[in-house]
């Protein structure tokens, strides 16, 4: 009897190994693809050179992939979990929705300083406007992501007194959505581009129109 549940239980650790192996391989093949993106273009982007930096076969990434808008489309999905996973530790902590945004968006820079795997995205982002890809639809659900949850703060902070009433949440959340991707624009263009300063002196601006309701139009 031990013996035959020895025998029933083994298939079951076979196939969560392999899941595990499978998630890995995964995971290999689209952090590759995003270092790729980052350091040698989207030109760069091809199963041979996704293989190669990962690790494994180029087979391996077109079995799991199949054309180079799936890779893509995988790798957009890839990172909007990585950023979705990664947000700012503190804003949990934050006193008010107001310090919340404040958190946001300092979190947001720091990624552009030293996270490769937010800088590709936008790598991607860039590619796929000039290519006139048809893959577009995922960036565009992606930041209206991004739209509803500053929106949401906004609104939380107006509910609490922290953020003007004449401030119009939809326009305030796309107007920080778009100086956000300004400042990952130029990071991309220039390497060198020091994003702290405009962050330093961007936070209290953007806090003090939401505050007063300065960006408000008639």
């Amino acid at each position: 009897m031990a013996k035959t549940a020895s025998t029933r239980s083994a298939p079951t650790r076979s196939k969560k190994s392999q899941a595990d192996r499978s998630s890995e391989s995964e995971f290999r093949l689209l952090s590759a693809a995003a270092q790729i993106l980052v350091e040698e273009g989207y030109s760069a982007l091809t199963f041979d050179r996704v293989g190669e930096v990962s690790g494994f076969s180029r087979g391996l990434a077109s079995q799991k992939f199949g054309s180079k808008d799936g890779l893509v489309l995988a790798v957009v999905a890839f990172l909007n979990d990585h950023i979705d996973a990664s947000k700012a530790p503190d804003m949990h902590q934050a006193a008010n929705p107001l310090e919340e945004i404040m958190c946001y968006i300092r979190f947001f820079f720091g990624r552009m300083i030293d996270d490769k795997l937010a800088l590709s995205y936008f790598v991607l982002l860039a590619a796929t406007i000039a290519n006139k890809s048809a893959i577009h639809p995922a960036f565009i659900d992606a930041h209206e992501r991004v739209r509803i949850t500053l929106r949401d703060m906004i609104t939380r902070g107006q509910a609490c007194g922290v953020i003007h009433p004449a401030i119009n949440p939809d326009t305030a959340a796309l107007s920080i959505g778009a100086f956000q991707l300004g400042v990952a624009t130029q990071r991309l263009l220039d390497p060198q581009f020091d994003v702290q300063p405009i962050c330093d002196m961007a936070l209290p601006s953007i806090r003090a129109n939401l505050a007063t309701g300065q960006t408000a139009t008639a």
